[in-house]
């Protein structure tokens, strides 16, 4: 389910906007692998910024890369949304989890990237959340 009605409401998209969803291929499952010449990636579900929300984790290469949609940006920043299937509780679960991944490069969704260090973001939105905080957010 999206949050169509609030976006609208809020004005991110015009009152008559309508999304017409592309049709499944064929559905993703935590710890599905694509293959992609000699390269592969891994599905990890990472729940929080949506109910459900998957990053992929590239493999193969000199650089093992995240590309992790919206569940963190750059600097540890997250974007956190007024919406029933948003958890800062599961996002927070998500990063732990990513933490124990090895990547050097993060590819978000929006923003920056980042060609090294990138698991300095998900450690830097750690630690917010390992004060009791939430990280800053995404704008």
């Amino acid at each position: 389910a999206v949050s169509l009605g609030a976006a609208r409401r809020a004005g991110v998209y015009p009152s008559d906007y309508h999304l017409t969803p592309c049709a499944a291929v064929q559905g993703m499952d935590d710890g599905d692998t694509i293959a992609v010449g000699d390269l592969k990636l891994r599905v990890i579900d990472t729940p929080g910024h949506a109910a459900v929300h998957q990053s992929f984790l590239l493999s193969g290469d000199t650089r093992p890369a995240l590309f992790g949609g919206d569940v963190v940006f750059h600097g540890g920043r997250v974007l956190l949304l007024n919406t029933p299937d948003c958890s800062i509780s599961d996002l927070g679960r998500s990063l732990a989890r990513l933490r124990d991944e090895a990547f050097e490069a993060l590819f978000p969704g929006h923003g920056a990237v980042s060609l090294q260090r990138g698991r300095l973001h998900v450690e830097a939105a750690l630690e917010a959340f390992e004060r009791m905080g939430v990280p800053p957010p995404f704008l």
